[in-house]
């Protein structure tokens, strides 16, 4: 192999490597923005929630929230869709962006939790209408 020959292949290898390496940040940079943005969506819906059983619970007393009733269905629809999944399929709304339902848990001394199992940040409790200690 002559010399030119070898200065081309060389060449040619650190351009091959360029370019995956780059190829590899994109993948990662946009990887990351997913993670992100399904971070931002599934904080979003809990919030949602927790704001719709606030107010459920300052004008009943209870947490008590019937999702399948008509009218909840359109508060739910309303306040989550804001947040970025554009569906109008309840069953659809009440998921994180993982596809795992969000997670409405009473508990036994009064307050109620609501999380994503899939982001640890997208998680609310709530005492008497207000929002609460874990």
């Amino acid at each position: 192999m002559t010399r030119i020959n070898r200065i081309i292949v060389i060449a040619a290898s650190i351009a091959i490597a360029t370019i995956l390496l780059m190829l590899g940040i994109v993948l990662q940079v946009g990887h990351g923005e997913l993670v992100s943005q399904r971070r931002i969506i599934a904080a979003c819906q809990v919030k949602g929630l927790a704001y719709i059983y606030n107010e459920v619970y300052r004008t009943k007393g209870s947490y008590t929230f019937d999702r399948t009733e008509e009218s909840n269905k359109s508060l739910i629809a309303e306040t989550i869709t804001g947040c970025g999944p554009n569906v109008s399929d309840l069953d659809l709304l009440m998921r994180d962006p993982w596809g795992d339902e969000l997670i409405v848990d009473n508990k036994s001394d009064g307050r109620l939790h609501i999380y994503s199992r899939n982001y640890d940040r997208a998680s609310v409790v709530l005492y008497k209408g207000e929002f609460a200690e874990e």
